[in-house]
This record gives C-alpha cells, structure tokens and sequence, in this order.
C-alpha cells in the first residue's frame, strides 16, 4: 500500500473529485468518461484540486472543472462545456451522416 501511494502522491488529492465525475454511487459520471480517462488526464498534470474546496472561487472551481472534462474528451483548448457539448454533438452528427449516405 504505501509503495501504491508514493507511486501516485501527484494525484492522491484529485481522487475524490476524480471520482465524482466519472461516476460513483451517488453521482452519475459523464457519458464516456470512465475511471480510466480520468485517471490518464490526471497524470497529465491535469488538475480537478479545486472542485471540493469550501474556500474556492466558484467561478475558478468550473472553469478547471470545465477544463478537466474537455480534456477528458480530447477538447482541451475549450474553456466553456457548451463549446465542448455542441462540438461533440456536431462530430457525432457528422458521423451519422456519413453512415446514411453509403
């Protein structure tokens, strides 16, 4: 146990928020953002440390909120989740579109 967490102390404080948002009992997680997604963006450097913290600026808690779940689905220069929702709507359009044309 203690050699698992020297091995991954850089993200030891984003768990509970890491949990959160790809799912838990209580919370519904993000269509296709699993443990596995997060956990990768986390070892990126990228960071949710805020999302919890009692004595943050809301508006600074969603925007690396925002940050963290766009980069989870490969968006990651998008700064508002309306951008990255409307983006992965078009792309998944698209792709219909394609499919009913051949």
């Amino acid at each position: 146990m203690r050699k698992t967490v020297q091995n991954h102390i850089s993200i030891a404080t984003d768990l509970l928020s890491a949990h959160a948002i790809s799912g838990c009992d209580t919370v519904t997680g993000y269509f296709g953002i699993g443990k596995g997604t997060v956990i990768k963006m986390l070892n990126t450097s990228k960071s949710i440390r805020l999302l919890g913290d009692m004595t943050a600026c809301m508006k600074e808690v969603v925007k690396e909120a925002t940050k963290f779940v766009s980069a989870c689905y490969r968006k990651p220069d998008t700064e508002e989740m309306s951008i990255t929702r409307q983006t992965l709507w078009a792309a998944r359009e698209a792709s219909r579109v394609k499919l009913c044309h051949r």
